[in-house]
């Protein structure tokens, strides 16, 4: 093999191990349907699903989050509208939701994190008034949690917490909070109504609007693993795209791709 080669292959090594530190990352956007950053916007960087801003004030907050910022959601009327629900047609299959999230005010009963309606369409809120979240694989909710038991903190101290629901067909469904499994509900049965998937709101079940800020939303049509929701508690979602640029980036400034261009 050429010396050349070498360097080349070299550095497309370390390309990819300061960007991917383990290989849950480098295989997160396996199965990835959607990724909303909420950097100041709210487009989908993965599948072009953009959402809507929806609400009687017409200028979104946006302030700082986990990675980049985040949504502020007031919990009054305001919410994102994704109308691409066939983009999100899990039915006969497993799938996963995540996101981070400050809460800012539990003020009424299943405010809605993430949600594609009640009944056997999934969704992720508030459990009841409790101060805890639940989720919806398709069915029943998944049982309460006591986070105090389980060494966390409350959702609502004001604090940034990721929150995860991986829906695994005719199994279970699972609820991590902060990197802890936290909760396993019944096997999913998962119904396709053609509703839009709002964050922030219930399409099915309105007035459950959010008071916090929401960042980084991602949805897959797989079930992530242990080590990919441990993996998420330090690093975004990677961005297909931004990776490769990242990748001929750091070839070009070791002079290596310059010289593969003659």
């Amino acid at each position: 093999m050429k010396k050349q080669t070498l360097k080349f292959v070299a550095a497309v090594g370390v390309a990819v191990a300061v960007l991917f530190p383990s290989m849950a990352m480098s295989e997160i956007t396996d199965g990835l349907v959607a990724y909303f950053p909420l950097d100041g916007d709210f487009n989908d960087v993965v599948g072009g699903h953009n959402g809507t801003f929806m609400g009687s004030d017409t200028a979104p907050n946006f302030s700082a989050g986990k990675f980049g910022d985040g949504i502020d959601l007031d919990g009054i009327d305001q919410f994102v509208e994704v109308a691409d629900p066939d983009a999100f047609n899990f039915v006969g299959s497993d799938f996963s939701v995540a996101a981070w999230t400050r809460v800012d005010g539990f003020t009424k009963s299943w405010q809605a994190l993430l949600a594609n309606g009640e009944g056997n369409r999934w969704r992720f809120h508030r459990r009841g008034g409790e101060s805890i979240i639940t989720g919806n694989g398709g069915n029943a909710d998944v049982p309460a949690y006591d986070p105090a038991a389980l060494g966390l903190n409350a959702l609502d101290d004001g604090e940034l917490h990721h929150v995860a629901l991986v829906s695994r067909n005719g199994d279970s469904v699972n609820l991590w909070v902060d990197g802890v499994n936290v909760s396993t509900g019944p096997a999913p049965t998962v119904e396709f109504t053609g509703m839009p998937v709002m964050i922030g709101e219930n399409p099915d079940a309105r007035n459950r609007t959010w008071d916090g800020l929401i960042d980084d939303v991602g949805l897959w049509n797989r079930a992530l693993t242990d080590n990919e929701i441990g993996a998420l508690q330090t690093q975004a979602i990677p961005e297909p795209s931004s990776a490769v640029l990242a990748i001929l980036g750091m070839l070009s400034v070791m002079g290596i791709g310059r010289r593969f261009r003659r």
